[in-house]
């Protein structure tokens, strides 16, 4: 092989390894995202059932955690829908966190 297909095979080598690191990364983001949901709705149900409240500042901090990210990663990748999208979803949680704080 001369060195400009060895060259080559590198490059494209290189590339492919990026979209495979980027792929798990927001695999693992959504993950994370799902299991921090799923976390903070039972450990909700189980106060709500246990004590006969509602604690929804659980379920706060998992909306507060993805919106941020989502809106960070818009501004930064410059998506205009994931920017709306985590505008809204901070929205959701700002407004949350004070109906919990007046309710409370």
């Amino acid at each position: 092989m001369k060195n400009d297909d060895i060259l080559k095979a590198a490059q494209r080598n290189k590339i492919r390894g990026k979209e495979f690191e980027n792929r798990e990364e927001t695999l693992s983001t959504m993950i994370s995202y799902i299991t921090s949901i799923i976390v903070g709705t039972i450990l909700f149900v189980v106060e709500y059932y246990s004590k006969g409240h509602l604690n929804i500042s659980l379920i706060i901090v998992a909306i507060t955690a993805i919106g941020s990210d989502t809106l960070y990663k818009g501004i930064r990748l410059k998506k205009k829908l994931s920017i709306v999208m985590g505008i809204i979803l901070s929205t959701i949680a700002l407004l949350a966190l004070v109906a919990y704080l007046v309710i409370k």
